[in-house]
């Protein structure tokens, strides 16, 4: 697991607040030449995070709609 992966995991614990009994599964996803870090478990998509590059940084930015490519 990369350490992007690693941080939308992270991001996803602190937002729910700290539900550790989900076992989630993270793939990276290029779509449209746009990055996407994507949390599953079993039965549904739990988030998606875009990677954007801020100030020569790579940052996440959670999103409430993703394309329907990502769903696949």
């Amino acid at each position: 697991m990369t350490p992007l992966e690693q941080r939308a995991l992270a991001a996803y614990f602190r937002r729910k607040g700290g539900t550790a009994a989900v076992r989630a599964t993270v793939a990276s996803v290029t779509v449209d030449a746009l990055r996407y870090i994507i949390l599953r478990d079993k039965t549904r998509t739990l988030a998606v995070y875009r990677v954007r590059i801020v100030n020569g940084v790579e940052v996440l930015k959670g999103m409430k709609r993703w394309p329907s490519e990502v769903e696949a």
